[in-house]
């Protein structure tokens, strides 16, 4: 199964809008520009690294995702 990797496709909604927005821009800096890795784990989606999420605080919301688009 191939990954799926998400990038920001509007900044100014994502740090306006995500909570923690300015966390995953530093601690997540492709998530601008290679893209971050996404799996659905309930009804959020985390941040996906070596096939586990990074952390329990990782995630966006289904309403958060739309300022994310699929690479």
């Amino acid at each position: 199964m191939s990954k799926q990797l998400y990038v920001v496709k509007d900044k100014d909604g994502f740090t306006n809008s995500v909570f923690g927005a300015d966390c995953f821009l530093k601690f997540n800096p492709e998530i601008s520009t290679t893209g971050v890795e996404l799996k659905q784990i309930g009804k959020f989606y985390y941040i996906i690294e070596n096939g586990e999420p990074v952390n329990d605080t990782a995630f966006f919301s289904q309403e958060e995702m739309q300022y994310l688009q699929r690479v």
